[in-house]
């Protein structure tokens, strides 16, 4: 049986707040004080039925992406967009970029799709494999990219992405694109070819960038004539009337956005460094984690574990992941005080 593992595990001894967690890539600044304010004044909404068309989520997501509305599709979190496109078009063969999302798999199991696993890690480097990517496109295939991909952090070039969303135009394949983690890396959204594209459909979710995870809140990006038919599927009140809310402000979250890309990216550096000083294999992100390969210091990931869980601190085992195996580890990037504290650590069971 497969097993679905993920980060976040802080409920484990039943008190979340004694965790330094960095094996859920949520963004260290918290929740924007405007959402928590927001979701306090409309507090007393929580005995009304949401509104079942979700026209306002509909328009203000629409207005934080840049697109028409008729282009968007609220859902309940980044994996109820995917839980929806998978079993709306049910497809009978699923290509996934390994590593990647776990749930991937778990939906094309839900949905009896064949799986095929393509490796995107070769002798130590990203490499995205377009040659084979082409050849087994066809009418019966959904292809799920994460973009930047989870657990790596890299992106896919844009020439190798055309090249793959012509040919599955031609043949009529699916191809999903998971811009979960899409802020940090907003040169290679491809929200703006969803009109050309009808093979094109974008996943995204607002849970990781402001630190929401509670609130589930994601969106469906396509044409129009596809998020008609997706909207016709999926199940009313799939928002929350707290997730409704929370978009009621997301244009004024411009600036906490801004200051969490500037404030990741020197983090993201910061770890980076002191890790490849310490001998450990850095795998290059755009995202707001990173993949570490351990081998080279002679330790699993297990191990590791257990040294920091003494600590309080945790870690995302990559043991799980296609093609990753015992030595490979994910952290996400967070406040300068706790990546210290991680480095520090680190120092102390690995060596200087």
């Amino acid at each position: 049986m497969t097993s679905y593992v993920h980060g976040g595990n802080v409920w484990r001894e039943g008190n979340p707040e004694k965790w330094t967690d960095f094996s859920a890539n949520l963004n260290p600044l918290g929740p924007p004080q405007i959402m928590i304010d927001k979701i306090k004044e409309k507090l007393d909404n929580i005995v009304y039925y949401p509104e079942v068309d979700m026209k306002t989520p509909t328009n203000n997501i629409a207005k934080y992406l840049d697109v028409p509305p008729q282009q968007v599709l609220p859902t309940n979190g980044g994996i109820g967009a995917l839980s929806l496109i998978a079993e709306a078009i049910r497809p009978k063969k699923v290509v996934i970029l390994q590593p990647g999302f776990v749930e991937y798999m778990r939906l094309a199991n839900n949905v009896g799709a064949e799986l095929i696993h393509l490796p995107l890690i070769k002798e130590g480097r990203v490499v995205y494999p377009k040659k084979e990517i082409k050849e087994v496109l066809d009418e019966n295939t959904m292809l799920f990219i994460c973009n930047p991909s989870n657990p790596i952090g890299s992106t896919m070039p844009n020439e190798i992405m055309l090249e793959i969303l012509k040919s599955a135009e031609k043949c009529r394949a699916k191809v999903v694109v998971d811009e979960a983690f899409i802020e940090f890396a907003q040169e290679d959204s491809v929200k703006h070819l969803v009109k050309e594209y009808s093979s094109l459909i974008i996943a995204g979710s607002l849970t990781k960038i402001f630190a929401i995870p509670g609130i589930r809140l994601g969106y469906i990006c396509a044409n129009k004539d596809t998020i008609k038919s997706l909207k016709e599927r999926q199940t009313p009140w799939s928002l929350s009337s707290f997730a409704s809310d929370v978009t009621c402000v997301l244009e004024e979250t411009k600036d906490y956005v801004e200051k969490t890309l500037t404030r990741n990216e020197v983090q993201r550096e910061y770890l980076r460094e002191e890790l490849e000083k310490m001998g450990i294999t850095v795998f290059p992100s755009k995202a707001n984690f990173l993949l570490l390969n351990l081998q080279k210091k002679g330790i699993t990931v297990d191990q590791l574990q257990d040294k920091l869980i003494k600590d309080y601190i945790l870690i995302r085992n990559c043991s799980t992941y296609i093609y990753l195996d015992e030595y490979y580890t994910r952290i996400a990037v967070k406040s300068k005080e706790a990546n210290e504290y991680l480095i520090q650590c680190l120092k102390k069971y690995l060596g200087e």
